[in-house]
């Protein structure tokens, strides 16, 4: 408790400093948007407007990054991506695409935390907004969630 009362003024700005720019960086590197793994992969007449839909001439790829364990998830993202761009089955393939903070699983990030899915109070979404950013910021691309 003595050395309690002998802290210098030098060193509690220099700690508070140290805080704060802690709490700063990971302010930033929590928010700051994921780069596109596609952009680094593209071909002549190839686009990518998100992470997850390449386009070029002759086909789109919609890109599903969660192995599919028999719950025909894979399927099912690239029919959803597909039917919100008006694409017939034979138009579009898929693909897992490359590993990536991208595609982190924010499904089991909402899952990962000890409350119901309905609990929809202020500790619970801290909760959940906490392991999200997480999650995103190790890039967990793994399966599970469902």
């Amino acid at each position: 408790m003595g050395r309690l009362k002998t802290i210098a003024r030098r060193s509690f700005l220099i700690g508070s400093v140290a805080v704060v720019g802690g709490v700063a960086f990971g302010t930033y590197m929590a928010t700051k948007p994921l780069d596109n793994p596609l952009i680094d992969d593209l071909g002549e007449g190839e686009a990518s407007f998100n992470p997850y839909v390449k386009i070029d001439a002759e086909k789109i790829t919609l890109i599903t990054p969660h192995s599919d364990v028999g719950q025909g998830v894979a399927q099912m993202q690239a029919i959803l991506i597909a039917e919100e761009m008006d694409l017939d089955p034979g138009q579009y393939e898929t693909s897992f695409g490359v590993p990536s903070p991208a595609y982190y699983n924010t499904g089991l990030a909402a899952d990962a935390v000890p409350f119901m899915s309905t609990d929809d109070g202020a500790v619970a979404n801290t909760a959940r907004a906490a392991v999200e950013k997480v999650f995103r910021l190790a890039g967990l691309q793994i399966t599970g969630g469902s």
